[in-house]
């Protein structure tokens, strides 16, 4: 099979937007992309309510990275991170932070917005909880089903970010602070070490990562290299 000579998300056509004759190709199917995944899930939920179970049905619509520079696509000609720091594989807020959808008529009310923080190993303990299950031992998430019906409820201790790379670093979230190591200086058992050089934000005051405030919160810095390295965390990339 040929490859496919597009560079960015190849499409059928590109629909409405092939008239953009001053648009990249590449952002032209990547508008498209969008458009068709739309329209895709629009049918999904279309044929819940066709077939009388929309209301006994918890959908749930999530990305699983920020925006990305995919085949030549610039996260700044829509504007994809909202003016965020980063891309998708980055420790920053655009690589990591991104939207999720719920829905369940009758159940989770609608037109409704949760700023709290979550990740996908949340996944399974929040299913297992709907369905009724204990959720397999030994997983770091917390269910957020008590988010989704409106209610209080405690965050995370911390959420953690790896990514691979020759010098892998990593991100950590407590609350409002975030802090960024871009290199682990442990690199012979590529764990986080207090000699690491951590920059920190806070994301209340700072959501686009904008001001390294490091040097005026070293007791913050501390407390969140003392937290990583007592969790016995790795540099490493978990997924790659």
């Amino acid at each position: 099979m040929p490859k496919n000579p597009e560079q960015g998300n190849p499409v059928p056509n590109d629909g409405q937007y092939a008239q953009h004759t001053d648009w990249p190709d590449v952002e032209k199917d990547h508008a498209a992309v969008i458009t068709y995944l739309d329209t895709y899930v629009g049918q999904v939920i279309q044929k819940l309510k066709d077939v009388g179970v929309e209301k006994d049905t918890i959908v749930f619509f999530a990305s699983d990275n920020g925006a990305h520079k995919e085949g030549g696509h610039k996260t700044q000609f829509f504007n994809s991170t909202g003016g965020l720091s980063g891309q998708k594989r980055s420790y920053y807020e655009g690589g990591i932070r991104s939207p999720t959808m719920v829905q369940w008529p009758g159940t989770i009310k609608a037109n409704t917005k949760s700023d709290f923080a979550w990740s996908f190993w949340d996944a399974m303990p929040t299913f297992a909880e709907l369905a009724g299950v204990e959720p397999v031992p030994g997983i770091d998430g917390i269910s957020i089903v008590p988010t989704l019906m409106g209610q209080s409820q405690s965050p995370h201790e911390y959420l953690y970010f790896t990514w691979k790379g020759s010098h892998p670093g990593y991100g950590v979230r407590v609350d409002n602070w975030k802090g960024i190591v871009k290199e682990c200086n442990n690199t012979k058992d590529e764990k986080p070490s207090e000699s690491d050089v951590m920059l920190l934000y806070n994301l209340n005051d700072d959501p686009f990562e904008l001001n390294d405030i490091s040097s005026a919160h070293q007791v913050i810095v501390n407390r969140l290299k003392k937290l990583v390295i007592s969790k016995n965390l790795t540099c490493k990339c978990y997924q790659c």
